[in-house]
């Protein structure tokens, strides 16, 4: 079966080549051909005519293979959730610097789950971990992956969701806060949004209504500072364009230093604020 699926893979990719460097940039026959391995484990053996019409459609691989690589790690997703991105890795190298043990942690809009997870597996230490979203369909996706890579982390960290409008309601304090919550413009930057992300990829997750935006966040910052001991630190991903306002709002609160960080490409991508 394998020289087979070998064959179908190299035929499709020499006949599509055009297409799939549009919609794929840098997808490879191997690439191909391992996801048709793997998935034949699972599929059966017409998984090859389905994922060949699914990439026809321009749809991200991950949601059809139902799995996403972070931080060396695989995660299950599904199109209720934002797929994770590589330069999200860069916040939580920041947060493990920070971390140490028994301490509480806070992760604003988890979707799959993938900081909460990554943090409980990469750190050696126990530590206690609130993850909260809103959307019913993102913590059954987050609930997955805890339960999945619950035996690979410390068995005295805990990792729990709760439903949660950003920390409304969360009564506690954190040492640590973080998230990567929707931090792109409706109408200004749908634009500029690559057209597959905006085709497949949970809006919600993505947007918020330009005229609500700055109120947003001032609403979150505020919910930060009540929820953020001292000393703490919070963490946020965010549009390198919008970083430097945001970081001008936060400076409202109460923090001793606030960073905006770049990623590896050298783009503005994070703040980083401590008290």
């Amino acid at each position: 079966m394998i020289p087979s699926l070998r064959r179908q893979a190299h035929s499709f990719y020499k006949n599509n080549a055009s297409a799939l460097g549009e919609k794929y940039p840098g997808l490879t026959p191997r690439r191909i051909l391992f996801d048709l391995e793997d998935l034949l484990k699972t599929r059966g053996e017409s998984v090859a005519h389905d994922y060949f019409s699914y990439l026809e459609t321009g749809g991200p691989i991950e949601y059809f293979t139902r799995l996403a690589s972070f931080f060396g790690h695989s995660f299950a997703v599904d199109e209720g959730v934002f797929i994770p991105r590589f330069e999200t890795e860069v916040l939580v190298e920041i947060a493990l610097g920070l971390l140490r043990p028994h301490q509480r942690i806070v992760d604003v809009g988890t979707g799959s789950g993938n900081i909460s997870c990554t943090l409980g597996l990469e750190f050696s230490g126990p530590l206690s971990i609130t993850a909260i979203d809103i959307c019913p369909r993102a913590r059954a996706m987050a609930q997955h992956n805890i339960s999945l890579l619950a035996h690979y982390k410390n068995k005295a960290t805990s990792i729990t969701l709760e439903n949660r409008d950003r920390l409304g309601g969360f009564l506690s304090k954190a040492q640590l806060i973080l998230s990567n919550p929707p931090y792109l413009k409706r109408r200004l930057d749908s634009a500029n949004t690559h057209p597959q992300v905006l085709a497949h990829e949970p809006h919600g997750a993505l947007f918020l209504d330009d005229g609500e935006y700055n109120s947003w966040y001032t609403h979150f910052f505020g919910q930060v500072d009540k929820s953020l001991s001292s000393p703490g630190a919070f963490l946020m991903e965010g549009h390198p364009q919008y970083l430097e306002d945001l970081a001008t709002m936060l400076d409202r609160f109460p923090f001793r230093r606030i960073d905006i960080v770049r990623d590896l490409a050298g783009q503005k991508r994070f703040l980083k604020a401590l008290r």
